[in-house]
């Protein structure tokens, strides 16, 4: 791989990124905020009840995706850099018709059973009330996974902007906007509730017109929807990929937000509420792993797909560098000023400083692995990414039943940093061993240093001469942006910040999985089958740029 090709490849991502991060940003700012206004117009128990109820949700939803998710990404971004998408139409009903069957059985069940999860999680005044809003919370959620499930498949064409739009930016402004006229009317929880569950129905709706617009300008030539040639085959290929991942999903989601159910259900929900503070600061920061992968994962099933490895390594372990140098400082100024930035939510929250450091600390490494899994699951090690998930979540269970009744919710933030650990680390040992991909290449020790270093002593001594104030947050932060900035410079060449300018205005308008495809196009490498046994893959076969059918529109 020649350094002009590295240079343009890492331009894709950059362009990609920034561009998603700049909106989840913003949508990420709205999100902080809707969680700042909550806790300081409601109590903190009335706060840990609405965030226990949206962990509910979440925790059905994106569970409810069933790995349909990836699934989709994934094939699609594949099928485009390979064959072709002739099949698109037959794939997203293989995909979506399961997960609106189970989203339906399992609304009806949480209906059924609201007076028994009420009485678990919610320790609310009025049992009857409870029960009324966890029955609200049925009622959306199997639009919850339909709309990721749309919106992954947008990606998977190339198009990052319907997730921006509708996840990054659309929902949250929404919800701002709603939660803050009920709580300023006075409807207390039911309100925030109903103001909250909205844009679910509103994003499934706009997702569902922005994918079948985009189905008919990428592939007006693909075979009507019901057509039923190939479709066993395709249902086999495309759910033995997608349900190990779908299992993976559920236990991912379950531990970035059973942590609030369970301190909701051995503690209370004040402390519930305290938590939820602490947790959400502790995933503020992770917006640039998020826009990262948005980018990155269409343009690494791509590039693994016609096996070209070096530039596969090139491209994440870039993204791993870029990731830390944006995020890093973010979670060693929050570790190192704790009490400061919970402050934002109100004094009685400041209880959480200790759990706060903690998660800050395994954010550094679960950023420090880059976009680990995006790498094993494009790289088809689905069943692998459910072994992972499943004993981080074991640990983080168990963790959380032994030290929850000892020590609160620092015991909470210890099981989760302990599950991010377990995950991260089998994810890199897997890759490096099966893919012969690894996180560290050049360039990243000069993260460390810039990022790491630099922000570490400027908020050890700041917080030493000046105290844990928002005089000594803002001088630290200060301080450590110029050593950062100073460091990064030098160290320019290795971290591929030389000429991004240019490959930025010679790609404009390229999205990174068009590109990717593009390249597959060109010739750099040979389609290979990519399934053992010799069976292609999801329809993938190794068919030459030249004997593609005609008139496949690019992105």
């Amino acid at each position: 791989m020649t350094p002009t090709s590295q240079a343009r490849e890492s331009g894709l991502v950059a362009r990609g990124s920034i561009v998603n991060m700049i909106a989840m940003t913003m949508g990420a700012a709205l999100t902080f905020g809707l969680t700042v206004v909550a806790s300081r117009w409601l109590q903190p128990r009335t706060t840990g009840e609405l965030f226990e109820l949206i962990a509910i949700f979440t925790i059905l939803a994106y569970a409810l995706a069933l790995g349909a998710d990836t699934g989709l990404t994934r094939w699609i971004a594949r099928t485009r850099a390979v064959e072709g998408l002739t099949d698109i139409r037959r794939i997203v009903v293989i995909a979506l018709a399961p997960v609106l069957l189970v989203g339906i059985a399992v609304a009806v069940a949480v209906w059924m059973t609201a007076p028994i999860l009420a009485g678990i999680f919610l320790h609310s005044v009025s049992r009857g009330s409870a029960i009324i809003d966890v029955r609200l919370v049925a009622l959306i959620v199997p639009l919850g996974g339909i709309s990721v499930c749309l919106l992954a498949a947008a990606r998977g064409l190339g198009r990052m902007w319907p997730y921006l739009a509708v996840e990054g930016l659309g929902k949250p402004a929404l919800r701002m906007g709603l939660v803050v006229i009920a709580l300023i009317a006075g409807w207390g929880l039911r309100g925030a509730l109903v103001g909250w569950s909205v844009p679910v129905v509103v994003g499934v709706v706009a997702a569902w017109w922005i994918f079948t617009a985009l189905i008919r300008k990428e592939a007006p030539d693909a075979a009507p929807m019901l057509a039923l040639r190939r479709q066993r085959h395709l249902a086999a290929a495309f759910w033995r990929f997608a349900a190990p991942r779908g299992l993976a999903g559920i236990f991912q989601i379950v531990v970035l937000w059973l942590d609030i159910l369970l301190v909701g259900a051995l503690l209370s929900s004040y402390d519930a509420g305290v938590y939820t503070a602490v947790s959400r600061l502790a995933m503020l920061g992770t917006f640039a792993l998020e826009g990262t992968r948005l980018a990155i994962a269409p343009q690494l099933s791509a590039l693994l797909a016609v096996r070209a490895r070096g530039r596969t390594l090139a491209l994440y372990q870039t993204a791993t560098n870029w990731l830390m140098l944006m995020s890093w400082p973010v979670y060693i100024l929050f570790a190192t000023f704790p009490a400061v930035v919970l402050g934002i939510f109100g004094a009685r929250y400041t209880a959480g400083a200790a759990a706060l450091s903690v998660l800050c600390a395994a954010m550094l490494i679960n950023l420090a692995t880059g976009n680990v899994t995006v790498v094993l699951l494009m790289g088809g090690k689905s069943s692998w990414n459910v072994v992972n998930t499943l004993a981080a979540l074991i640990v983080n269970v168990g963790l959380n039943i032994v030290l929850l009744p000892r020590i609160g919710i620092l015991g909470a933030a210890i099981a989760w940093a302990a599950s991010i650990l377990v995950d991260n680390v089998a994810a890199v040992i897997e890759v490096w061993l099966t893919l012969g991909l690894g996180p560290f290449g050049p360039g990243y020790l000069t993260v460390i240093a810039a990022a790491g270093g630099g922000f570490t002593v400027a908020g050890l001594a700041a917080r030493h001469f000046i105290g844990q104030t928002l005089a000594g947050l803002v001088a630290a932060a200060l301080a450590g942006l110029i050593v950062c900035a100073a460091t990064a410079y030098a160290g320019r060449r290795r971290l591929q910040l030389v000429g991004l300018r240019s490959v930025f205005a010679s790609g404009k308008g390229r999205t990174p999985a068009a590109a990717g495809r593009h390249r597959a196009d060109a010739g750099t490498a040979s389609p290979a089958r990519l399934h053992r046994g010799g069976r292609p893959e999801l329809g993938l076969t190794a068919v030459h740029p030249s004997h593609r059918r005609p008139g496949r529109r690019s992105a």
